[in-house]
């Protein structure tokens, strides 16, 4: 198999300004950014960089430094059954760095589904669906919490297996980086009222998930309140304190924390392993590639609930991990209607009862369409 060249793809929502009433997500402004592969006989892969981690300059620097030559050299069959670390494409331990490894994991594997035409997932796992939550439920802190109550209602309508939303963003904090560095205060109480309704509204057998952005401070109050969360029976409570490992010791009656957004490498994971208070990984396979991950969920004794924000490429490659592991039993789907015109794939999945099945019949089921409400940038790199 043949790589003929590789293409760094920026697409960039013409952005119009108030997309809707919810506070748009940080990737909205700074678009999407895309690792195309090509191989001699005109197939393409495609994997999603973090737009939250992306750097131009860095980026060039890899592909030309790193990325160009191991696509020289690589076997792709064996790349994917073997799971040592003779191909890990860099020496660089950085997160863009891993998130770009990340990315090439993802169009290998739709170029390897496409070749064999089948689904990629199917190399790993004979599953047919995973369970999928509903995510969403963000507003501003001028916003009531009620106005989400139609997505909740929506969402058991339509027989997810849950719904998760979050606290109220206050607007001068819109950016999720800017809130993980200054942690902005919770109104408990508001959010607490909120929760107790929400389960009044869904009823004992809807699951509600709540992510809590890194935003609560150790403190009597904030324990009282997880506290409070278990006792309304939440499925699960995401990154509840700063990402500090300590804190979670101190939690004696919380076991059903989910956390690791973020993690990019099996050693983190391995940090909290030993912790009874967090029951669920929630890794994201733009940030930690897929081959490394699907390694270490045959190891770790955690559930797996894939986390993701976007319903671009990367939803395709988490759904195809969820299919792909044992350890995953549920992952995320964004649910915000942001324009309609927003999405520049075509849709190849559906959700019934619950459960999320891939429709395309190979690679990783992405399929991008003409849409011209995204500007594209192209960079061009020839292999051989």
């Amino acid at each position: 198999m043949n790589i003929y060249s590789i293409n760094l793809i920026h697409k960039i929502y013409k952005y119009p300004g108030k997309i809707n009433e919810f506070p748009p997500p940080f990737f909205v402004k700074k678009g999407f950014f895309i690792i195309e592969l090509i191989t001699k006989d005109g197939i393409k892969g495609y994997g999603e960089i973090s737009s939250y981690l992306f750097d131009k300059k860095k980026t060039l620097f890899f592909i030309e430094k790193y990325l160009i030559n191991f696509i020289k050299k690589i076997d792709l069959e064996k790349y994917f059954s073997s799971f040592n670390n003779k191909y890990f494409i860099s020496p660089l331990n950085d997160n863009l760095y891993l998130s770009i490894k990340a990315a090439v994991d993802q169009a290998l594997l739709d170029i390897l589904g496409k070749m064999k035409k089948i689904n990629s997932y199917k190399f790993f796992s004979n599953k047919k669906n995973v369970n999928v939550y509903s995510s969403g439920g963000v507003i501003f802190e001028n916003q009531e919490y009620d106005i989400l109550t139609d997505q909740l209602l929506k969402s058991k309508e339509l027989k997810y297996f849950g719904w998760k939303f979050r606290p109220s963003i206050p607007i001068k904090y819109s950016n999720h980086i800017q809130r993980l560095k200054k942690n902005p205060e919770i109104d408990l109480n508001k959010l607490e009222k909120f929760c107790y309704k929400s389960r009044k509204i869904a009823g004992c057998d809807f699951n509600l998930m709540i992510d809590l952005g890194c935003r609560l401070k150790l403190n009597r109050k904030s324990i009282r309140f997880l506290e409070f969360l278990n006792e309304l029976k939440f499925y699960f409570i995401e990154e509840p304190f700063k990402r500090n490992l300590n804190d979670y010791e101190k939690l004696k009656n919380i076991k059903n924390i989910a956390v690791g957004e973020n993690f990019s490498q099996e050693k983190s994971f391995k940090k909290l392993s030993h912790f009874k208070q967090i029951k669920y990984f929630q890794p994201d396979t733009n940030i930690f590639p897929f081959k490394d991950l699907l390694k270490y969920s045959k190891i770790s004794k955690k559930k797996f609930i894939l986390h993701n924000w976007t319903n671009s490429m990367n939803f395709y490659s988490n759904l195809n991990f969820g299919l792909s592991s044992k350890k995953c039993h549920l992952i995320e789907i964004n649910t915000l209607n942001f324009p309609k015109n927003f999405i520049f794939l075509k849709k190849n999945y559906y959700i019934k009862a619950g459960k999320i099945y891939i429709k395309k019949k190979n690679g990783l089921g992405i399929e991008m369409i003409k849409n011209n409400s995204f500007k594209t940038n192209k960079i061009k790199f020839k292999v051989i």
